[in-house]
């Protein structure tokens, strides 16, 4: 029997960071000369970066070397009670960030620091066993940086990073921990229904981003990459209600990268319906409108002999973008 297994997700490995040139490395001559010629850029008062590092393409890798650039160039100015947070710390651990922003994400406990252009900084209190380093640099651990997104970010993006989190090993446990002895309370609802849902299986932001209105449409439990037996072969469901025998799969831009491939899942469509599976189909476009989306998972489930369904989740409708990154 042969086993077809599922698709590896966007990479999830620590960056390492550009080295950041500053004024006092060359002559003040050199350096506008390199940057007229466009060999350096420059991302903050006395510090540039080698222009390889940092293109204005829209790709996903451009976007992260640009993020990348701005991480380095602040991290020398950090006092020594502050650390990378947030999404400049997802970015760092490795995660899935959905946004394109190059705003750096400092958490400092106290002082008189302020935020510079380019910079927020967050007063917070982070205790010692929350924090970690990447490069020298401190920044907040995984478990706390799961949390800060979550509180921050809307929902279903904070859903991306924590489903990245998940594949890199996250401690849902220890994340839980962190929620609940937070004093400042704002967010942590949030946070909490974020880690609840968190899924290692995700293999994109845009199947986490359809999971996410599958659970927000009052379905039954659904499991991602659930291994299904069938005649061809065993094959994993992107997402699959085993109370109802339906299955919801992601498309993406970049599944199909040739005819064989879409011929290839035709067959594999074909078995799972033979093995007694509904399957709906999902892209991108469908997930513009979240609202309309809900009602038609609703729909397929109630087709599917769902006699009774969970109310909306009305907040996460709400709170849907449709950033297709």
């Amino acid at each position: 029997m042969h086993v077809h297994r599922p698709r590896p997700q966007v990479p999830l490995t620590r960056p390492t960071l550009p080295a950041i040139i500053t004024s006092a490395d060359i002559s003040r001559g050199e350096l506008r000369k390199l940057v007229a010629q466009r060999r350096l850029v420059r991302i903050l008062p006395g510090r540039y970066v080698d222009a390889e590092h940092y293109p204005h393409g829209n790709s996903f890798e451009d976007i992260r070397k640009r993020q990348y650039a701005h991480i380095a160039a602040v991290g020398p100015s950090l006092s020594a009670r502050a650390a990378m947070s947030h999404a400049s710390a997802a970015l760092l651990h490795g995660m899935i960030y959905p946004g394109d922003e190059t705003t750096v994400h400092v958490t400092e406990s106290r002082g008189g620091s302020r935020g510079k252009v380019g910079v927020i900084v967050h007063r917070q209190e982070v205790s010692p066993g929350h924090l970690s380093t990447h490069e020298g640099l401190p920044i907040t651990s995984a478990e706390r940086t799961v949390v800060d997104c979550a509180r921050q970010l809307n929902v279903v993006d904070a859903l991306v990073v924590a489903d990245s989190a998940a594949a890199l090993g996250l401690d849902r446990d220890a994340a839980m921990g962190i929620v609940e002895a937070m004093p400042d309370r704002r967010g942590t609802k949030r946070a909490a229904w974020v880690l609840k849902h968190a899924s290692a299986g995700s293999e994109s932001p845009g199947e986490t981003r359809t999971r996410a209105l599958v659970v927000a449409a009052g379905l039954p439990p659904v499991t991602t990459q659930l291994p299904i037996h069938t005649d061809r072969g065993r094959y994993y469901a992107d997402l699959a209600c085993t109370d109802l025998r339906l299955i919801i799969e992601y498309d993406g831009r970049d599944k199909y990268g040739s005819r064989e491939d879409l011929f290839a899942e035709k067959l594999r469509e074909d078995a799972l319906r033979a093995a007694g599976w509904a399957v709906m189909r999902v892209t991108a476009r469908d997930l513009r409108d979240a609202s309309a989306f809900v009602h038609k998972v609703r729909g397929f489930a109630q087709r599917c002999g769902a006699r009774k369904l969970g109310s909306v989740d009305a907040f996460v409708v709400a709170a849907f973008t449709h950033s297709l990154r």
